[in-house]
């Protein structure tokens, strides 16, 4: 479970803004160095990207007073830059490019590099570049540079089971459902992975444990958007339709406005599955002002409606990071969510009013 919570966080904001304020500029840079973890494991990638910014800025006027190789930060900035989609593909590049020369010029980061330029590629989609880079990442040597082993084998399942390969993947799932292999983040974020995998191999019982023992630390989190959206399309996918609303419920303001637009886009892509199977049902829904649906004088929303909003924020989300990626990626991905509820969603499912 993370150690970074929100208050945390804003209790460092107010340390940097004391340090700021009485000019102590050595203290400022060192509780930035330090926020930069604590902002992204909180889910706001934004206030770790300016104060990236920052810390660069005072490196690059005085390097041999702030003589910290900011490696590190550099390469957790380079690997979040895309999930801002008003950020150029160019910057995006130049900054991963601009990372590996200064990794290099350490004689590090061999496999750190890869790592990122395969994620980079997967997020546009191009089958060609991610096949390489995987190929590259698995092969490259480990440094003080390369994330945890934890991490390290968390994307590798992801894209084990991406690729289809189900009972490899579960295969290769047993150190972390055994407690293994943890991080910050590690299960946490991994064990939404199985869930789909497990229906299509037929295991619904390990799945809906699965989900039982994960879902109560999963609600705590503010960052792991993506699980929540494996969370609610796993409860849509075995017709708990009651389930999924509150869930949807429960995140969807606060994921509306999240500045991870990435991770945004796979919970209303989600989303959309939910009320796709809900049909033409009225729900006793508390929903966010920007949706602009209204109440009904039964105290209800309308389920197509519902689907309208959703469809349209996600379908928004897809053109802005395809036009930016000059890809089809994410419109691509919203058809595999429809293939995913033709294929497993089939029945009806229970809901109470």
């Amino acid at each position: 479970m993370s150690t970074h919570t929100l208050a945390k966080m804003q209790a460092k904001e107010s340390k940097i803004q004391e340090a700021d304020t009485r000019g102590d500029v050595d203290r400022a840079f060192r509780l930035r160095a330090e926020f930069i973890y604590d902002a992204l494991f909180t889910g706001h990638p934004e206030k770790a990207l300016v104060t990236f910014g920052w810390l660069r800025a005072k490196k690059k006027d005085d390097p041999a007073r702030f003589d910290d190789d900011l490696l590190w930060e550099q390469k957790l900035i380079a690997a979040q830059l895309w999930v801002f989609p008003h950020v150029p593909r160019a910057k995006i590049e130049a900054a991963i490019a601009d990372f590996e020369a200064e990794a290099r010029s350490h004689a590090v980061g061999e496999r750190s590099i890869a790592k990122i330029r395969f994620l980079w590629a997967k997020h546009r989609g191009d089958e060609a570049e991610m096949a390489k880079w995987y190929e590259t990442w698995l092969r490259a040597r480990r440094d003080w540079l390369t994330d945890c082993l934890a991490c390290d084998k968390d994307t590798e399942l992801e894209e084990i089971f991406d690729r289809g390969h189900d009972a490899v993947g579960m295969v290769q799932a047993k150190p972390f459902l055994e407690g293994e292999l943890a991080c910050e983040e590690v299960p946490l974020r991994t064990l939404p992975l199985m869930l789909v995998p497990l229906l299509r191999l037929g295991r619904s019982d390990e799945a809906a444990a699965l989900y039982k023992r994960n879902e109560p630390k999963l609600r705590r989190s503010r960052n792991l958007i993506r699980a929540f959206g494996r969370h609610l399309t796993y409860l849509t996918l075995i017709g708990n339709l009651k389930a999924a609303c509150a869930s949807f419920e429960r995140h969807a303001e606060f994921l509306l406005t999240a500045y991870d637009a990435d991770e945004r886009f796979s919970f209303f892509t989600a989303a959309r599955l939910t009320m796709k199977r809900l049909g033409d049902e009225r729900l006793r829904l508390k929903l966010p002002e920007a949706s602009g649906i209204v109440t009904g004088a039964d105290g209800k929303v309308a389920a197509p409606e519902v689907y309208a909003w959703v469809d349209t924020v996600a379908r928004s989300l897809a053109t802005t990071f395809d036009e930016r990626n000059g890809t089809g990626a994410y419109h691509r991905a919203i058809v595999r969510a429809d293939a995913l509820l033709d294929e497993l969603g089939g029945g009806a499912g229970t809901r109470e009013s």
